[in-house]
């Protein structure tokens, strides 16, 4: 099942566990996502199905909410920060559970 992110971020998890990416909101952390780049990314999310998106503790979602506002998408989480976490040796693999968890709620609704 396709999904969209607000940052592209994931490609060597998405390869690993053979996700399927339909795009993102932001292209980069420098610049902001014109009118054209939203309307291309909601024209990519109803051609693929994209019926999840991910949002992101540190960035603002109101352009990935406008994306999915009509209804019919789960909009999840993805920590990539780990800001929940405890700090230690176990951060890293916390973090990749975490993020798998998400993943597949997100994906198997």
């Amino acid at each position: 099942m396709p999904f969209v992110t607000f940052h592209d971020a994931y490609q060597y998890f998405e390869t690993r566990f053979g996700l399927s990416f339909a795009g993102s909101v932001a292209l980069g952390d420098a610049t902001d996502p014109g009118p054209a780049r939203l309307a291309d990314l909601q024209r990519e999310m109803q051609e693929r199905g994209v019926r999840c998106a991910f949002r992101e503790p540190q960035f603002d979602d109101r352009r990935l909410r406008a994306l999915t506002g009509n209804g019919g998408l789960t909009v999840a989480e993805l920590d990539p920060m780990g800001s929940m976490l405890t700090p230690g040796p176990d951060l890293y693999p916390a973090l990749l559970w975490q993020m798998a968890e998400a993943f597949a709620a997100c994906l198997g609704s």
